[in-house]
């Protein structure tokens, strides 16, 4: 989900001078970190630990990590997110094909902020039907509409072929993984910056310095 990565992400851009000629489209592009979970709140069949607490599941530590939920409680008070990691890790096919859903209406941001404080702040499991109505009704999309992607499985195969090509790099140490594809006269196309996980603003900033050094020498 890359919710408090999406807040830093969020700083660095805001942090830009005000002639800079960055203007950025943000696209999700789905993975799962555990595409085994159940939807339900129950451990599957077979599954490394029986536990599906967030403490549990995310540090695969009986309690969790303390050191390292103790920093992410740190990072998050400074963007303004709040952490809870008493509830449960379920399933997240479900909530990533509303998000494809709301990202071809171009609403994807709207909705991946209103399924992050309730799931990373309070709980919620992103499986839950409920949960997942009212964050798009809170961003802006028709409930009855999202019910119906819900009922079935549009973007299914959208969200499966995403996670399979993300699940190919070698080199994908963890989500998020911000691929920043620059499109500019001066820039070729298939450039690619990569930040990783949940960087720094100070790495971001340091990405778009040298997208904008690029983007303002003249053509050769």
């Amino acid at each position: 989900h890359g919710y408090l990565a999406k807040q830093i992400l969020n700083a660095a851009i805001r942090g830009l001078p005000e002639d800079s000629p960055l203007v950025f489209r943000i696209f999700r592009r789905p993975f799962q970190l555990d595409s085994g979970l159940l939807e339900a709140p129950e451990p599957a069949p077979g599954a490394a630990t029986e536990s599906v607490a967030k403490r549990d599941r995310l540090w695969l530590v009986d309690g969790g990590d303390v050191d390292d939920m103790a920093n992410l409680h740190r990072q998050g008070a400074e963007h303004g997110v709040r952490f809870s990691f008493d509830g449960p890790v379920t399933n997240s096919r479900s909530s990533l094909r509303l998000v494809l859903w709301a990202q071809s209406l171009g609403r994807n941001e709207e909705l991946m902020a209103a399924l992050g404080w309730r799931h990373f702040g309070e709980d919620a499991p992103l499986s839950d039907p409920t949960t997942l109505l009212d964050s798009c009704v809170e961003a802006g999309l028709d409930r009855t509409a999202a019910a119906a992607v819900l009922a079935g499985d549009d973007y299914g195969d959208a969200v499966d072929a995403s996670h399979a090509a993300w699940a190919g790099l070698r080199k994908l140490q963890g989500i998020p993984l911000c691929v920043f594809n620059c499109y500019h006269p001066h820039l070729d196309v298939s450039q690619r910056l990569r930040v990783s996980g949940s960087a720094p603003a100070a790495e971001h900033a340091r990405v778009f310095r040298e997208i904008e050094r690029t983007a303002r020498e003249p053509p050769t």
